[in-house]
């Protein structure tokens, strides 16, 4: 069975095809549908996420392209909302909940840079300690709930670079126990992960 994919990004935000080339290629791997989730406006880093004034126009030409191509491919419109991102305004089918980055005092930091920024992160923002790093991405996850997300996304970003442990030890019984704690305030929402 063919699954169709949900979680996207076009030129919106940080992906890199218009969403017409996504639709194409969604259609030329027989996908039965396509779903797009732009990343939601985030006010302290605008550099991955969709200008907020652009919400309107990504949603009137997804709304255009769905019609186009009925009978041809499903399009649903959605959008990706960071833990600390705001919902948007205006008619659309679903929410990714996400986490990117974890905030210490009144500075942002994202998880999903690099090995080499994650452990800056940790050294320097948690004192080295990692578990600390691994509990704020959790609670910073956990928040997304508020949302109502119809979806969960990549519940265990905060490991993307931890190759051989390098970042987190994941049997670590603080990491467990805040992967624990986020995943039962989540799995209340009955959604996919």
């Amino acid at each position: 069975m063919i699954y169709p994919d949900l979680h996207t990004h076009t030129i919106y935000c940080d992906g890199k095809a218009t969403p017409r080339e996504m639709i194409e290629a969604a259609i030329e791997k027989n996908l039965p549908a396509i779903g797009f989730s732009a990343h939601a406006y985030t006010h302290f880093d605008t550099s991955y996420c969709m200008k907020r004034e652009d919400t309107a126009r990504y949603l009137a030409e997804l709304c255009a392209l769905r019609e186009e191509y009925r009978g041809k491919i499903g399009v649903y419109i959605g959008f990706e909302v960071d833990a600390l991102s705001e919902l948007p305004e205006g008619a659309y089918d679903y929410i990714i909940g996400s986490a990117h980055y974890v905030k210490a005092g009144d500075r942002y930091f994202d998880v999903d840079l690099s090995l080499d920024a994650a452990k800056k992160t940790i050294d320097e923002v948690f004192s080295g300690d990692a578990d600390a790093y691994a509990e704020a991405y959790y609670e910073a996850l956990a928040t997304v709930v508020r949302f109502r997300p119809s979806i969960i996304g990549h519940f265990d970003l905060v490991t993307k670079y931890n190759e051989k442990e390098a970042i987190v030890d994941t049997a670590s019984p603080r990491y467990i126990a805040a992967w624990q704690k986020c995943a039962d305030i989540l799995l209340s929402l009955g959604v996919p992960f």
